[in-house]
């Protein structure tokens, strides 16, 4: 597989975070357009479902889904690229709270450190990102070896 092909292995990634009545919506939608690269991507849809916390405060909960597998590689080699040394050993070495048995990687961003241009892992008003890789990888093996080569796990 040579990096032009890693691509077809993404299915989807979502991407979904809160937004509290104190932050800036437009700013965070905007933070999200500009983590895939595309100067004018209007086909980027939020759906956006408004709640009440437990004090009564809003709160939105803001998903979109990103099926384009270009620009799903794109945001994916990005996010690889731009994880710290770290995050990356912590990933390898806890991998199996970020991975399932299908394969899927699920990781949470710190969303004060994205407007930095920074990517962080961290369990505090995240980011979340969920990758679904294709039905052409089979199981969890098969999907360690493609994050790998992805650079998610800081190996090879």
């Amino acid at each position: 597989m040579n990096n032009r092909t890693l691509g077809q292995y993404i299915d989807y990634i979502e991407v979904s975070f809160l937004v509290y009545a104190t932050e800036d919506m437009d700013r965070l939608l905007q933070m999200i357009k500009s983590m895939v690269h595309k100067e004018n991507f209007e086909d980027l849809e939020f759906v956006i479902d408004k709640m009440r916390g437990y004090y009564g405060n809003p709160i939105s909960k803001v998903k979109t889904v990103i099926r384009n597998r270009s620009i799903a590689f794109e945001l994916v080699i990005d996010i690889a690229n731009r994880l710290g040394f770290d995050d990356k050993t912590n990933l390898r070495s806890d991998i199996r709270q970020y991975v399932d048995d299908s394969g899927t990687l699920y990781i949470r961003l710190d969303k004060q450190a994205i407007f930095k241009g920074n990517f962080i892992l961290s369990i505090s008003d995240p980011i979340r990102i969920k990758i679904k890789l294709s039905n052409k990888i089979r199981g969890y093996k098969e999907a360690l070896k493609l994050y790998n080569k992805f650079g998610f796990l800081g190996e090879g």
